[in-house]
């Protein structure tokens, strides 16, 4: 049974010398940007996912291998919508304010415990 792909109309191997070479930008501007870096994922993302064969990415994920980082991504998303912003940071925006009260906030939060 074939797979489900979106590149039906496109040249895969065409797309995937993009797709290398996207890869191999990205890793290049880690160091430098983490802007560009992300320009590029998505960039990425958007040629990759044509090229992929759903199926064959159901059969990957259904491995231990494969769905234990579906599992952390899922755990991580889900343990953010629960994090709150402790009452001890500063809430200005300015950096004088945030400066000058850290000392006392840094204080506050160890007495609270």
């Amino acid at each position: 049974m074939a797979g489900f792909s979106l590149a039906k109309g496109f040249d895969r191997a065409g797309l995937a010398r993009i797709a290398d070479a996207l890869v191999v930008t990205i890793a290049v501007s880690l160091p430098w940007s983490t802007s560009v870096t992300a320009i590029l994922l998505v960039l990425w993302l958007i040629i990759e996912l044509p090229t992929l064969d759903w199926a064959d990415v159901r059969r990957a994920v259904m491995t231990p291998a494969g769905w234990q980082p579906v599992l952390l991504v899922a755990l991580g998303l889900g343990s953010s919508r629960f994090w709150r912003r402790p009452r001890c940071i500063p809430q200005s925006d300015d950096i004088d304010t945030r400066l000058a009260t850290a000392r006392y906030s840094f204080d506050r939060c160890l007495a609270s415990g």
